[in-house]
């Protein structure tokens, strides 16, 4: 155990192999449970001195020893912290005296790389430490962020995550593995990576603007309907509140979604195109005159109106039959009904296939033409 011996030796021997020595070994041998409370002080007041050491090896025996220990002082902790780097990564990584606003002070004053991933690395990240990480961070930092199964992320630390680093593929390859991606966010991913696409379409197959433009946005609408299904109603008002607001809420995207089966995202892009209170879009979706007066102050086509009502009559049949339709079953039988309607007008369709549908109900249709039609 620690005694006046220890300090009798560093007074004897100053030398700086002694000084390691016994900071290592003193470090080592801390603990609140078996030192006496003369040897705890005595102790501590040890390591105050050596936090001054000239030596770095001396500080550095310190920092690997005491860096899972509990019951050191936060001041010690913290000193080690704001040392050189040899110094403090083993404290940042692992301490658990550190606090959240310890670590979030150190991120946003010193803004150094190597502190930030070691941050990064520690077992639990609450959602403050993640914030200030993805503020002050560069891509290595963000990804160790996404790629951290224990850190807490908020909404807002996502969609700065994207803001940053939307376009860099190993960071947003990392967010889409993540659970807990907001679907609003997941969004967003889809309509870069869809960009980044039309880019290449273009440049490897010479495709013209308007053809890599129309592939781009059917990709983008499967895949925005997809990530919809099995988040919460609130998840999904808040994504179709921002399609509306990046003019991505497309009439085509709104007749997919219910082709697609999904009623929820149906309803609430609906109401939020038309501007309508959600519960008052409801009551009017109830009745052909109410749907056909949402879809009109939609400002979308009315010659797309037939297949939105075969699309609802169809749902509404199976929903009311309880059929345990699979998802391409619900869209197969969907767009059979879809079809049927618009034969009586004499439209006639060869194939039973959703895109082969889409191109023959709907002109390409791009964000902006779409906003142009209000």
């Amino acid at each position: 155990m620690i005694s006046i011996s220890d300090v009798e030796k560093l007074t004897r021997d100053p030398s700086s192999a002694s000084r390691i020595s016994t900071a290592a070994r003193l470090a080592a041998d801390f603990d609140l449970g078996a030192f006496s409370p003369a040897e705890v002080a005595l102790a501590v007041e040890i390591f105050r001195i050596m936090l001054k050491d000239a030596e770095v090896r001396v500080r550095q025996a310190l920092s690997e020893k005491l860096k899972s220990n509990a019951a050191i002082p936060r001041d010690i902790a913290k000193a080690l912290a704001a040392d050189v780097e040899l110094i403090a990564l083993p404290i940042l990584e692992h301490s658990p005296v550190m606090t959240t606003e310890d670590l979030v002070e150190i991120i946003a004053v010193q803004r150094d790389p190597a502190k930030m991933r070691a941050i990064a690395g520690r077992e639990s990240l609450p959602g403050p430490v993640t914030e200030a990480l993805v503020t002050h961070g560069d891509e290595d930092v963000v990804a160790l962020v996404a790629a951290h199964r224990g850190a807490v992320i908020a909404e807002t630390t996502f969609d700065l995550m994207v803001n940053r680093f939307g376009t860099e593929p190993r960071v947003t390859t990392l967010l889409i593995d993540r659970t807990d991606l907001p679907v609003h966010v997941a969004e967003r991913l889809t309509a870069l990576v869809a960009d980044h696409l039309r880019e290449r379409l273009m440049q490897r197959h010479k495709l013209d603007t308007s053809t890599a433009l129309e592939l781009v946005l059917a990709t983008r609408e499967r895949a925005t309907v997809d990530l919809a299904r099995g988040y919460s109603e609130q998840a999904i008002a808040t994504l179709a509140a921002q399609l509306e607001l990046t003019n991505r809420l497309t009439a085509s995207l709104v007749l997919r979604a219910i082709c697609m089966g999904h009623r929820v995202f149906f309803e609430h892009a609906l109401a939020r195109r038309a501007s309508v209170p959600f519960a008052t879009a409801m009551i009017q979706l109830r009745t052909d005159q109410g749907v056909a007066a949402l879809w009109t102050r939609a400002g979308f086509a009315k010659s797309l109106f037939p297949a939105i009502q075969a699309a609802l009559a169809a749902t509404r049949e199976f929903e009311a039959e309880g059929l345990d339709l699979s998802a391409n079953d619900f869209s197969r039988r969907i767009i059979e009904r879809v079809m049927t309607q618009y034969e009586t007008f004499g439209v006639e369709f060869e194939y039973d296939d959703l895109e082969y549908l889409f191109a023959k109900v709907t002109a390409p249709e791009t964000p902006q033409n779409s906003r142009d039609s209000h």
